[in-house]
């Protein structure tokens, strides 16, 4: 992954990709939201479900597009989540 940039947590993920688009949409959602939201949801979703921080194979990456997204093995596979809109 070309690019990428990598965060333990959500919220870092979301600050970093808002610089990127001022729309958000969820995967598999048609509607759009802000960045402040978008940021608001990535700190929520820390507070709820934070990664575990001696696990060095979870973390989020934002693409070199600005994707959002989750992997917990080393980037082998993405749970991409948020797209610029």
């Amino acid at each position: 992954m070309d690019n990428a940039r990598t965060f333990k947590l959500m919220e870092d993920a979301g600050k970093y990709a808002a610089g990127f688009s001022e729309k958000w949409r969820f995967k598999d959602e048609d509607e759009i939201y802000d960045s402040s939201f978008m940021i608001f949801s990535c700190s929520e979703n820390d507070a709820a479900q934070g990664l575990d921080p001696d696990d060095d194979d979870s973390y989020y990456i934002v693409s070199s597009e600005g994707v959002i997204g989750l992997t917990d093995d080393n980037g082998q596979s993405v749970d991409w989540m948020y797209f610029p809109a």
